[in-house]
């Protein structure tokens, strides 16, 4: 070290030397110009002999020059070194800095602690550029997750669609599909499928319907009661229960290369929108499940579920379709006696052309005017139809909606009600004839069918209550009857001997012939009888006498005036006490017009079977298009459920706030704006009021949204753009841009804003 310095000061010092013999030529150069010789080596010498202060001036610049050229040599070596110094450093931190950015260019993380410190304001600035662009990469790498969880969603929200389309045949059938695909798409080792049952004593239970497992065997008719365990306590609560850590006192999952606990048990109730619960779905994994899976398959269970309450309707239509049919045929059998009634009615004696209009309007009335209610077990009245509700006399059934049946009816023994139910538990029914009373104190004579109406466990749950207003028919029937005991007291009656001869004859049947009695007494029945049925009667007569046989049926007679004429009769044979046989009596009355009718009527019967037939082949057609459009529904609604999802998806970072509520108020939709205007802070806010978050009546002036936005708002301004304001924390109006929209799905509404900063 010693050594470099001292050859640092030699090297300055000559440098010194040589700076100093210039100077000191330059000087003497100076000094004889300025004396006025010539510059040469001559005067340079006779200067120095002359005066020796010439030598001095050129050797003083030399010793000092070189003197301080030796004593500058250190400080100006350390200053030019401290510069060389200085320049390597910021070289080395450019290249420093060149690695860092190819290091953050190649996506490689710096540490902190290869910094300076707080003072590196270069390196501090490169390390806020490495964390911002590693965190815009996470949230690219968030987002790009997050499209692959929607991706995956759609995928399966579509594929389940499918298969809730294809297998809805059964629940059962159902259940085993739906388990079987869905432990395939989010990796389930052992799944459960329960079920709402009733067992015999008609208790709902919890029932295993479906399964996936290694160990089968186990799992086969598991039945849960009410509240009981994990499952029964999901579907009380109606919430999904989600245990990230099992004990082991848990069931394994077991193979054929062992056994192990689950990492995770997901339970999901089954339950529709409405909150309708039909089950719950246990699956167990041994991996943990991220948020956006768990709420995939609550939306599986809900699609489930809406479908399972799909089938119910369909099997209680139907149910109620078949016990139409055997209403229908019920009732046909009964229109079947009536006929049967009217014939025997029309066999004793009554006007035919009267009683075949009285059937026909019957028939019409039955055809067109059924009545139909339904009352609670407990005999309240729970529906009736607007055929009730007019006939009885009532504006709608809010009127009389929870009213016993003891308000309609008024049956003939105080507990027939209770009867009643005790029969339809007992699977019979009631029918027959009985009075009701309307509102206004009227009487009605109704031709009721009261039968059980069974839930899907097979218990009656309801009475259902079908009938047709026979009050019209019970005054006709009174007014028959008097009308019979008028016919029976003018009946045209003869009296006759075994060879045909007459031995009395009544004053009906001789006002009828328009001739005396003399004329008849003892004569041959023939000769009233007409000549094309003399021998038809005379083999009817032979047969009532030898067999006993009645006869009743058609038989034509020849008047004075030679006109044939139709009588229905009736021939009974009169016995002694000893069973001798002493006359037939022969009784009838006109059946002239009546004959002729039933001609009529027949050709009539012919075509209104045509007709019926006609009406079948219509309504099965009516049926399969009815099929048809349920179908149709069906997918309609799994599309529109898709499309939903890819338009919220869509609104979800769409900049202007986007806020939906429902017929009630409740909100629907947010989108991550509204979240952000609003400061909702829980996600949980679906189906909450709208009030919780703004208030309906606010003290500032103006056109506030809490009451413009809202379905009590007689004027919504529905597709015109407002200006609209809410509070701040501060209760300050923050004023926006809105534009209302409206949307309907059958009964189901939503209105819709959008707000953007004016």
């Amino acid at each position: 070290m010693a050594q470099k310095i001292f050859n640092i000061k030699l090297k300055y010092g000559f440098a010194g030397l040589i700076l100093g013999i210039v100077t000191g030529i330059i000087l003497i150069i100076i000094t004889i110009n300025y004396i006025g010789y010539s510059v040469s080596i001559n005067s340079i010498i006779l200067l120095s002999r002359e005066s020796p202060i010439f030598i001095v001036l050129f050797l003083s610049p030399v010793f000092i020059l070189t003197f301080l050229g030796y004593l500058a040599a250190i400080p100006y070596h350390n200053l030019i070194q401290k510069k060389n110094e200085t320049k390597q450093i910021v070289h080395e931190r450019f290249e420093k800095i060149y690695k860092y950015v190819e290091i953050i260019r190649k996506g490689d993380k710096i540490e902190q602690t290869e910094f300076l410190g707080e003072e590196d304001k270069i390196g501090n600035s490169i390390l806020n550029l490495q964390n911002e662009i590693q965190k815009s990469k996470e949230n690219v790498e968030i987002r790009q997750i997050e499209d692959l969880h929607r991706q995956w969603t759609a995928e399966g929200l579509a594929l389940f669609g499918a298969v809730l389309r294809e297998y809805n045949e059964s629940i059962e059938m159902l259940a085993n599909k739906v388990v079987s695909e869905l432990v395939k798409y989010i990796d389930v080792k052992q799944a459960g499928f329960y079920y709402i049952d009733t067992d015999k004593n008609n208790e709902k239970i919890i029932k295993e319907i479906a399964n996936f497992a290694y160990d089968r065997k186990r799992l086969s008719d598991n039945v849960i009661k009410q509240g009981e365990g994990l499952i029964g306590a999901c579907i009380q609560e109606k919430k999904t229960n989600y245990l990230k850590s099992v004990s082991e006192n848990y069931f394994k999952i077991e193979s054929g290369l062992g056994s192990a606990y689950p990492k995770s048990v997901l339970i999901v109730p089954i339950m529709t929108q409405e909150g309708v619960i039909h089950g719950a779905l246990e699956l167990a994994s041994f991996k943990v499940y991220d948020e956006f899976e768990v709420k995939f398959i609550e939306q599986i269970a809900e699609s489930i579920a809406t479908t399972i309450s799909t089938l119910k309707i369909n099997a209680e239509t139907t149910r109620l379709l078949e016990e139409s049919k055997l209403q229908a045929l019920a009732k046909t059998e009964q229109e079947e006696e009536l006929r049967k009634t009217i014939s025997d009615m029309r066999r004793l004696q009554e006007n035919a052309d009267i009683q075949s209009v009285e059937f026909r309007a019957y028939q019409d009335s039955t055809n067109k005017s059924l009545i139909r209610a339904e009352y609670s077990i407990d005999g309240n009245l729970l529906f009736a139809n607007k055929k009730f509700i007019d006939l009885f006399g009532y504006k709608s059934n809010s009127e009389i909606h929870n009213e016993p049946i003891t308000k309609f009816i008024n049956p003939d023994e105080p507990k027939w009600f209770q009867n009643l139910i005790i029969d339809i538990q007992n699977n019979k029914h009631f029918e027959g004839l009985l009075q009701h009373f309307t509102k206004n104190g009227k009487d009605l004579w109704i031709y009721s069918s009261y039968i059980g109406l069974k839930n899907d466990k097979g218990i009656s749950e309801k009475v259902l209550f079908l009938g047709f207003d026979s009050t019209e028919l019970k005054l006709q029937s009174e007014n028959l009857n008097l009308k019979l005991r008028t016919i029976n007291q003018s009946l045209l009656k003869i009296e006759i001997n075994q060879e045909f001869n007459i031995i009395e004859i009544n004053d009906n049947f001789i006002s009828f012939l328009n001739k005396n009695k003399e004329e008849f007494i003892n004569k041959h029945l023939n000769e009233i009888i007409h000549p094309d049925d003399q021998l038809n009667f005379k083999t009817i007569i032979e047969n009532s006498i030898n067999s006993g046989q009645q006869f009743i049926g058609e038989i034509s007679i020849i008047s004075p005036e030679k006109e044939k004429l139709w009588l229905y009769c009736n021939t009974i044979v009169i016995k002694d006490k000893n069973n001798n046989i002493n006359s037939i009596l022969f009784s009838a009355f006109d059946y002239t017009e009546a004959h002729k009718s039933f001609n009529k009527i027949t050709e009539s019967e012919k075509i209104i079977n045509k007709q019926e037939k006609d009406i079948e082949n219509l309504r099965e057609r009516t049926a399969k298009r009815i099929d048809r459009v349920k179908d149709e529904v069906k997918d309609l609604y799994i599309e529109i459920e898709t499309d939903n999802i890819f338009y919220e998806n869509m609104l979800k970072s769409f900049p202007d706030a986007v806020i939906s509520i429902n017929n009630d108020n409740q909100l629907e939709y947010l989108n991550d704006r509204a979240i952000q205007i609003l400061s909702i802070k829980t996600q949980n806010y679906k189906g909450k009021p709208l009030n919780d978050f703004i208030p309906v009546d606010p003290k500032t002036d103006g056109m506030y949204l809490g009451t413009v936005f809202n379905y009590e708002n007689k004027e919504l301004p529905i597709g015109s753009k407002k200006s609209v304001f809410i509070l701040d924390k501060e209760g300050k109006p923050v004023y926006y841009s809105m534009t209302m929209t409206e949307s309907f799905v059958g009964l189901r509404k939503r209105l819709s804003v959008f707000l953007s900063n004016r």
